[in-house]
């Protein structure tokens, strides 16, 4: 079965956030904010994407899967643009292992949940980063 990881920064700082990368061998993170910018500076596009390099992460922004919209998220899933999106990320994700990023360190206040379901329709293992830092292997049902 396939995985992927899902987090959040909110509430981490680089370092903070790197190691939890580190811990699960991390090979790529697609970052699926509609804006890559943050008023924490390293998290800013071009920064993380530096920051990963030097731990050999890829970076990978795919803003057609961006959670800010005027419209219901679950209809923006339904966008020809948006499953492009997917089909990147799943084609990423079939390669290493590989992270969903955004702000929101709840998944369930984050627009990461509807792409983890999405992902488990198809068969994939969806793991969130729990509070703390702690890593946790659970569903969306968990929550």
């Amino acid at each position: 079965m396939n995985k992927v990881y899902t987090i959040g920064y909110e509430g981490k700082d680089i370092d903070e956030f790197l190691e939890l990368l580190r811990k699960k061998g991390v090979q790529h993170l697609v970052d699926v904010r509609s804006y890559p910018t943050s008023r924490r500076e390293k998290f800013d596009k071009e920064n993380l994407k530096d920051r990963l390099f030097h731990e050999s992460i890829l970076y990978k922004h795919i803003p057609e899967m961006g959670g800010l919209r005027d419209e219901d998220y679950e209809e923006v899933m339904e966008e020809e643009d948006w499953k492009d999106g997917f089909e990147e990320l799943k084609e990423i994700a079939s390669e290493g292992k590989t992270v969903l990023m955004c702000l929101e360190k709840d998944p369930m206040r984050c627009h990461r949940r509807f792409i983890a379901e999405r992902l488990e329709e198809e068969g994939w293992e969806v793991v969130h980063i729990g509070r703390g830092g702690s890593w946790k292997e659970k569903s969306l049902d968990d929550f």
